[in-house]
């Protein structure tokens, strides 16, 4: 099944700030100003998603798919096709495919001229139930030399519960998380991903259960970006203290 919605790359000057859905420390941090689009939905087994978007000055574009998770919050780690494209009446024909699986650094780049484009998300024969999806498009996407910078985020969980905050990349390099410490020797989810594209204010791009001293590390582009700690069944004190350190550029 194949549907088709009108998006336009508009400039973004979002806030970062605490998005959670439990306890959290509040952020504040300068956002990258930078030309962005996002848009979402839901990839079913042997279908398409097609979105179209409208570049204004000939240049390069980046596409990436942010998170692709099931009706649970899992983590789907099958790749789907990435595709920009032309319009063909209503639907989108590809000039530029790749094989992608969810991330926070653009698996498709390419130099396009002024005028209106698609990008489509398809399954290739992996997606087996439904899968909800978040893309991202980016025009002259934000140069900088990447600084490290370490956020530190302490608080508590409870049973059942989840705690998480945001945080923003100003340039491209690697986001390193770690699960710092945790008042209860237990494993406990852990994840890193997309802030505010879904009803979870943190949608995971990459998840990890662990006890203290898990990490999860990728490349990201500038961006806005979430770490969540999660209950998974181990926590039976009211509330269970944690720290996460956050290290980015």
């Amino acid at each position: 099944m194949k549907r088709l919605a009108i998006f336009v790359i508009f400039l973004s000057s979002l806030a970062a700030g605490c998005g959670d859905d439990g306890p959290t420390t509040p952020s504040t941090p300068t956002t990258p100003q930078t030309t962005v689009g996002f848009f979402g939905g839901t990839l079913t087994s042997m279908g398409s998603v097609s979105n179209t978007f409208v570049v204004g000055t000939a240049g390069p574009v980046e596409v990436t798919l942010l998170t692709l998770t099931t009706a649970t919050g899992a983590v789907a780690g099958v790749p789907a096709a990435l595709s920009v494209g032309t319009l063909s009446g209503t639907d989108c024909t590809p000039t530029t495919t790749v094989s992608a699986t969810a991330a926070l650094k653009a698996q498709l780049v390419t130099a396009l001229a002024v005028g209106t484009f698609c990008v489509n998300v398809a399954d290739t024969g992996n997606v087996t139930e439904d899968l909800s999806f978040s893309l991202r498009v980016v025009q002259l996407p934000s140069a900088g030399t990447p600084t490290s910078t370490t956020d530190v985020f302490s608080s508590n969980v409870t049973p059942k519960g989840t705690a998480s905050r945001t945080f923003t990349v100003m340039a491209g390099g690697t986001v390193t998380a770690t699960l710092q410490s945790l008042g209860a020797p237990v494993d406990v989810g852990f994840a890193v991903g997309m802030a505010g594209v879904s009803a979870d204010l943190c949608t995971a791009t990459v998840m990890a259960t662990g006890p203290a001293g898990t990490a999860l590390s990728l490349p990201a582009d500038p961006g806005i970006y979430c770490v969540k700690i999660f209950d998974v069944g181990n926590l039976t004190a009211s509330t269970t203290s944690f720290t996460i350190s956050i290290i980015h550029p």
